[in-house]
């Protein structure tokens, strides 16, 4: 009796053991990215670098991790804060990275993976019922993010989106880019695709709405990004420490309700895309609304510290709506820096993944700073899917990753 006993309790033990291990505390840093080595006296970019040789800079430029550090010598402690840095005490933008090492994958051997390929669609229908496909070279895509012209006031955002014309992939235009969108439609390259990025305003105005769409349309827009995540600034306490614009408080910054995004879903002919979902009840109501994809986005860490990763909200929608990834194309960003991150969104269903910091951080050393990080990017992601089993990121599924160790981060509760 008391043997028996003995091992039950050491069983219990060892299960205790493993339950404690998946909650272990987060280290302080994410590795490489945004560690105390990468926080110190940082220059000005345009004023003090002018040294600096972008083609000797990029070709030391093998992973994120030697973007993260040009950046962080060339960009003002201001600018760099900016960019580099998320709202409250950074959790959320430590998570969006930190998760990934609970999800390992399953490769698969013995296949012949001589054409392997990156190449990407996704089919948006709009309010009218009418679909449009969108071709890419990856599932990448430049994620909107304003303010390229402070990172680069040399190039700014037409450094990014001649970038993303030379890789072949999608750009997205951000609201507040520092370049205007008739000048950004003017560069456009042939068979380029852009796809707008639009906040609603402090209070719901239609006519702004309007004027903003018929804008974006007349420089070659094709889709409607609207971000949902704003209703006040994030506590991004880094960048003011830094020198950056004061606090806003409290103020509610941007006004929507699901009224206002139906009447954008009817009231134009672009397919409608929600950023900054980050739960399953909101991608089920994105997807009863008959809209054309949905947008997982913590905006990078810098609204609401304490937010979900976005790859954690993926598994939440897997869990509570299975199949939903099939009945709405899933978009996603949040900390991905490389083929390793990329890949596991794939596999949970993601159809593309957006870039906003390393295309900023990258963009430090201009056009072909950015063209640089993304080829990486794509040589990475044809090595890994190699070695993964597949030769597509069409054929990757749940089968091919083990999300048992990240579970435990799921909601697990009643959907209201």
């Amino acid at each position: 009796m008391f043997q028996k006993s003995f091992v039950q309790i050491l069983a219990v033990a060892s299960i205790a053991s493993q339950v404690a291990a998946q909650y272990e505390v987060i280290p302080p840093s994410m590795g490489p990215f945004f560690d105390d080595a990468t926080l110190g006296s940082a220059g000005d970019y345009g004023l003090n670098n002018k040294g600096t040789d972008p083609a000797a800079e990029i070709a030391g430029w093998f992973d994120m991790t030697d973007v993260w550090r040009t950046a962080q010598k060339v960009l003002s402690p201001a600018v760099w804060s900016r960019v580099a840095g998320g709202s409250g005490h950074e959790e959320s933008m430590r998570w969006n990275s930190h998760i990934f090492e609970y999800i390992t994958f399953r490769p698969r051997m013995g296949r012949d993976l001589g054409n392997a390929s990156l190449a990407t669609s996704v089919t948006l229908t709009n309010g009218a019922g009418v679909s449009t496909k969108f071709d890419s070279a990856s599932p990448f895509f430049v994620s909107p993010s304003g303010s390229h012209g402070v990172v680069n006031p040399e190039v700014a955002e037409n450094g990014t989106v001649r970038a993303a014309a030379a890789a072949g992939i999608i750009a997205g235009i951000a609201q507040f880019s520092t370049v205007p969108i008739a000048d950004l439609g003017a560069i456009k390259a042939e068979n380029q695709t852009y796809w707008y990025q639009m906040y609603p305003d402090e209070t719901w105005d239609p006519a702004a709405v309007t004027a903003r769409l018929d804008a974006a349309k007349a420089a070659g827009c094709s889709a409607l990004l609207i971000t949902v995540d704003t209703t006040s600034e994030g506590w991004q306490a880094r960048a003011w420490r830094a020198g950056g614009d004061e606090p806003t408080g409290n103020a509610q910054l941007h006004v929507l309700t699901w009224e206002n995004i139906e009447w954008i879903k009817n009231n134009t002919d672009l397919p409608v895309v929600l950023k900054g979902i980050l739960s399953v009840e909101d991608a089920i109501l994105a997807r009863d609304l008959g809209l054309a994809g949905i947008y997982l986005s913590n905006h990078g860490g810098r609204q609401l510290d304490g937010a979900p990763a976005p790859v954690q909200v993926l598994m939440e929608i897997n869990k509570y709506a299975p199949g939903l990834v099939d009945e709405i194309p899933v978009f996603a960003d949040g900390a991905i820096y490389s083929a390793n991150h990329a890949l596991k969104m794939l596999a949970l269903g993601a159809r593309m993944l957006g870039l906003g910091r390393p295309v900023q951080l990258s963009l430090t050393m201009g056009q072909a700073g950015v063209e640089r990080m993304l080829q990486n990017l794509h040589d990475d992601m044809l090595v890994e899917m190699r070695q993964i089993g597949v030769s597509s990121p069409s054929q990757l599924n749940t089968r091919y990753i083990n999300t048992q160790r990240a579970a435990g981060f799921v909601y697990d509760g009643e959907l209201q």
